[in-house]
């Protein structure tokens, strides 16, 4: 088969971030398919687009990257405006490449997915709409968005549209059947396919390799509004002034939350908290070898009570065999299913800081259970290799149809 992925944030494998899309395409090329990820130039500083080109190819071994033409953004209009030319151009980036059997276009965000659609009605192949984050609600639920300004309808009618359309909905989330219901459409529609771990990437050690007189709780990822960071900061304050100077808590990434988060560490003159920048996979793999625990955490969201929550961040900290401290409302638990670490209310410094208190308190063979549970749990649950091939036969049923 020939499949056409439009996400405007996919990155490589070897990339910082969201490399979904790029391990489905690696593990379908094994099987013997070709797959493109359309994909924005403008957070890839080593390409560089003139002015004269809609977009520049980057070849893996079996699938391609096509870098499409898009503006930069520092700021919510400037990144809407991005989304909107990002549909626009992808719509006219598919010179050369070879007619698709079958489409998917990604949430986040909506015009990403609806380039897809539009895609596929050109080319008459069937259309998947991939829901990785429900909007317009999720923007809701993080307060950027009210129910009653025209941007939430606009962003609602296209929703309905890829709804309406998609021959197929491939959902990550597991109880996203329910909403597809609540929508007034048909959940046998509906494909579960989580995110996962591809075990290609992770060290085979995950043995402490620093100071063990020290506990470290670590998180890494996007510090965004429904990171919710600032919890994390308000209990490193709570453990400094309790005196437990032995915690260390290490936040590794970036985003729009990180200069106000800095800022309160500096304010609060807190010496208990590490910031560091975004890492590619690999290096922030290592990394983490020197975690006692990972943390992690989301604002509550409604969406996450209802739907659930199927992140990447959180299957590569239990493949890294540490316990896990999971502070979200979610419709699904997986550090609870595991037994990898304990779940919490979000959005709680005092319960957060006690937690990280009572995994300091633990022992070396105790806080090893718990991450051997987590590993073997994503492995035996959550591996990409195994999950592309249940992918490849629901593809072949849709394209042979």
């Amino acid at each position: 088969m020939n499949i056409w992925i439009i996400n405007q944030y996919a990155i490589p494998i070897d990339g910082a971030g969201g490399t979904r899309h790029a391990t489905i395409a690696k593990y379908l090329a094994q099987l013997g398919h070709h797959t493109t990820v359309f994909v924005s130039d403008s957070k890839n500083e080593t390409l560089v687009i003139k002015n004269q080109q809609q977009f520049i190819d980057r070849d893996f071994d079996g699938y391609k990257f096509r870098y499409v033409k898009s503006p930069a953004y520092s700021n919510i209009i400037e990144r809407f405006y991005s989304m909107l030319m990002f549909r626009r151009n992808v719509l006219k980036s598919t010179a050369g490449l070879t007619k698709p059997d079958v489409i998917i276009g990604s949430t986040v965000h909506l015009h990403g997915a609806d380039a897809g659609r539009r895609l596929a009605k050109k080319f008459k192949v069937p259309f998947i709409y991939e829901i990785r984050d429900i909007w317009p609600q999720t923007l809701v639920d993080i307060g950027a968005l009210s129910t009653k300004n025209p941007v939430y309808w606009y962003l609602n009618s296209i929703e309905n549209k890829l709804l309406r359309q998609a021959d197929k909905i491939i959902t990550l989330l597991p109880g996203v059947s329910k909403y597809v219901i609540s929508k007034g459409f048909d959940k046998n529609k509906v494909f579960y396919l989580p995110n996962g771990i591809d075990k290609e990437l992770y060290p085979l050690s995950n043995a402490k390799d620093n100071d063990q007189s020290l506990f470290r709780a670590m998180f890494f990822g996007a510090h965004g509004p429904a990171n919710g960071l600032m919890t994390l900061i308000k209990a490193a304050k709570l453990l400094s002034d309790q005196g437990h100077k032995n915690i260390l808590i290490e936040l590794i990434g970036d985003g729009v939350a990180k200069p106000s988060l800095v800022k309160a560490v500096k304010e609060s003159r807190l010496e208990n908290v590490k910031f560091s920048d975004s890492l590619p996979k690999k290096e922030v793999f290592l990394k983490a070898q020197e975690a006692d625990c990972f943390i992690f955490h989301l604002i509550n969201m409604k969406v996450l009570e209802k739907y659930g929550i199927s992140a990447n961040k959180l299957f590569d900290y239990l493949m890294l065999e540490r316990p896990v401290i999971f502070a979200c409302n979610s419709f699904n638990d997986p550090v609870k299913e595991s037994g990898a670490g304990i779940s919490i209310p979000p959005e709680s410094p005092s319960i957060l800081a006690n937690a990280l208190i009572d995994f300091s308190r633990m022992s070396r063979e105790d806080l090893e259970t718990k991450g051997n549970k987590g590993r073997e749990w994503v492995i035996n649950h959550h591996d990409f290799e195994f999950n592309v091939k249940v992918l490849e036969k629901f593809l072949c049923g849709l394209v042979c149809n």
